[in-house]
């Protein structure tokens, strides 16, 4: 527990006052000067007390409720007011998640079904969290090498720049200098085409992203977007280009 002596000086005063017209009191059995003890213990004691303790606070920055006079001329900062949760914290702390791992391989499952389904080539998903760290990967059988590469700079650029790497590839067409320019700056882990898509929650808060690589871009982020609402999420862009069926390599 904390503890701080700044203006004991004053507290003794305080209490040596208190103790020096008691016993003066008792040795004179003057009625007046009794009268002024009993007025000092009851007013003036607890005004002194109280100009300390604020006193205390403002230069410590300490709230005034969590200060307490002693007469041992202690002020003690209680314990008691910090959170429950801070007072049994384990000693090794828990990080904040924001992609739950089960939900993470719902969405990985989902895709590499519905890929299955759509006769499509062997796909390569990869599923971010909001920090750009991997929760679930997997590749299919026959897919490329490269392609758990091209699918990590899928998501990995979506949340660089926070918004899909398909409409960031339309918006950067006409701007070669600055799609370069974030190649550079992400060492190789941003691909300006459909097929990386932000992850949102029901408060449009980027949880993490998805990358598929393995068929046309179109297919890729048409599977990625499904994926990311059969867990109960919201993809970013919501819907697929409708004529994704229609592409091919």
């Amino acid at each position: 527990m904390k503890r701080v002596s700044r203006d004991s000086t004053a507290l003794h005063y305080v209490f040596l006052g208190q103790f020096s017209f008691t016993f003066f009191t008792i040795f004179c059995y003057r009625r007046a000067w009794l009268l002024f003890i009993l007025l000092f213990c009851v007013v003036i004691q607890p005004q002194a007390v109280s100009e300390v303790n604020s006193n205390i606070a403002l230069e410590e920055h300490i709230p005034l409720e969590m200060i307490t006079a002693t007469a041992n001329d202690d002020v003690k900062v209680g314990e008691e007011h910090l959170p429950q949760a801070i007072v049994e914290a384990p000693d090794v702390a828990k990080l904040i998640v924001t992609l739950p791992l089960d939900k993470a391989s719902m969405m990985l499952d989902k895709a590499l079904s519905i890929a299955k389904a759509e006769s499509m080539l062997p796909m390569t998903v990869v599923i971010l969290d909001a920090g750009g760290h991997i929760v679930a990967l997997k590749r299919q059988d026959g897919a490329g090498i490269f392609r758990v590469e091209l699918a990590n700079a899928k998501a990995y650029g979506a949340l660089g720049m926070g918004v899909s790497t398909g409409i960031m590839g339309e918006r950067l067409q006409n701007r070669p200098v600055f799609a370069g320019a974030l190649t550079g700056i992400s060492d190789g882990q941003w691909v300006g085409v459909p097929g990386g898509v932000l992850i949102r929650n029901d408060k449009a808060q980027v949880i993490g992203s998805v990358g598929i690589s393995g068929d046309t871009s179109e297919k890729d982020e048409y599977v990625a977007i499904n994926a990311i609402k059969a867990a109960g999420y919201y993809p970013e862009p919501l819907e697929a280009n409708e004529n994704w069926r229609g592409t091919h390599l």
